[in-house]
């Protein structure tokens, strides 16, 4: 899918104990004008609907780039750690940095590439939209110069194994091998 096709700017990944700042985050960003894929703004859209097929279309396909809000209590969600794992994956496929981690208290993502830029949450929701935005600004502007290909590099799939759910499969990650469920 290319950028201009994407039909958000910005999806968002986070614990539910840290909605407070996501949705701080959320009106920050639309204020800037950007489109948030924020999962409580479609509830009734998704309600019945496929939850392993939504996060990887929202995260992986339908927006331009990834917030992981990572936590304490984000690393130790189950569906925060697939969310992460799909992000993680799709970063890997880009040429643009896909992938945005906004740390709380300095938590650590296990799996993240050390080499990975973080940005500290500093109740500054502003300063973290207007980040957003800019990349944001840059990555439509190469698009629309012609200047990257948007496309991604190289395809992979995801391996998303529940033991409640009979470790069904979706597919497998074949580049991000770090991470620990």
């Amino acid at each position: 899918m290319k950028n201009e096709e994407k039909t958000y700017d910005v999806a968002i990944s986070f614990a539910e104990e840290d909605s407070e700042i996501v949705e701080d985050i959320k009106k920050a960003c639309e204020m800037k004008g950007l489109k948030v894929f924020f999962y409580k703004d479609e509830r009734a859209q998704n309600w019945g609907g496929n939850i392993f097929s939504m996060i990887l279309d929202r995260y992986r396909h339908a927006a331009l780039f990834s917030l992981l809000v990572v936590s304490e209590k984000y690393k130790e969600k189950w569906w925060t750690k697939i969310e992460s794992m799909i992000v993680m994956a799709a970063a890997q496929e880009t040429a643009t940095p896909y992938m945005l981690p906004l740390r709380i208290n300095e938590a650590i993502l296990e799996g993240m590439p050390q080499h990975t830029i973080y940005e500290d949450w500093k109740n500054n929701p502003e300063e973290i939209a207007e980040l957003i935005s800019s990349k944001v600004q840059i990555v439509k502007a190469k698009a629309i110069a012609g200047d990257q290909n948007p496309d991604s590099k190289n395809k992979s799939n995801v391996t998303i194994n529940n033991q409640g759910d009979n470790n069904k499969t979706i597919g497998h990650i074949d580049k991000v091998d770090t991470l620990n469920m």
